[in-house]
């Protein structure tokens, strides 16, 4: 997954900014359909450079995961301007959007595709400092029915 999203940013956006991929952080595999995980990966990356400095003051955007005994995770951090406290409760909303040519269906596209895999979608924020989006996806079944969901499931797999 990692270069299908790399390869649809734009270079004029990357402009003076930096996307870091943990390639160290571990792989994991989940039910999903893999277009729409992309295109979520893909809109959270183009939000986070959309609100990070530009110009010589170092914007950077982070990703990573983690896996623990219950869930996989998948982290996308900026060093952005952050999200002000209220507003952080409205930003999954449809329709929401502090862009001023945002139509405030990407966040919402976001929750909607974690949502559908019975996954979570979380975003902490601290003003002139970071927004942090979690992405928190189930782990799969290893009981013997996951071979009957093997066949109607799409299964995608995330690498860095």
């Amino acid at each position: 997954m990692y270069n299908r999203c790399a390869t649809s940013i734009r270079p004029r956006r990357l402009k003076h900014k930096k996307i870091e991929w943990d390639h160290s952080a571990p792989d994991f595999t989940f039910f999903g359909n893999e277009s729409n995980t992309i295109n979520m990966i893909i809109n959270l990356l183009m939000n986070a450079l959309y609100f990070t400095p530009s110009a010589g003051k170092g914007g950077e955007v982070t990703l990573w995961t983690r896996i623990d005994d219950d869930n996989n995770y998948l982290y996308v951090k900026d060093n952005g301007c952050g999200i002000p406290s209220d507003v952080l409760p409205k930003v999954f909303e449809p329709l929401f959007s502090t862009r001023r040519h945002g139509m405030g269906l990407g966040l919402t596209f976001c929750k909607q595709t974690m949502h559908a895999i019975n996954g979570e979608i979380d975003c902490e924020s601290k003003v002139d400092n970071y927004t942090l989006i979690t992405l928190k996806f189930p782990k799969l079944d290893p009981m013997p029915g996951f071979i009957l969901q093997k066949d109607i499931s799409q299964k995608s797999t995330i690498i860095f």
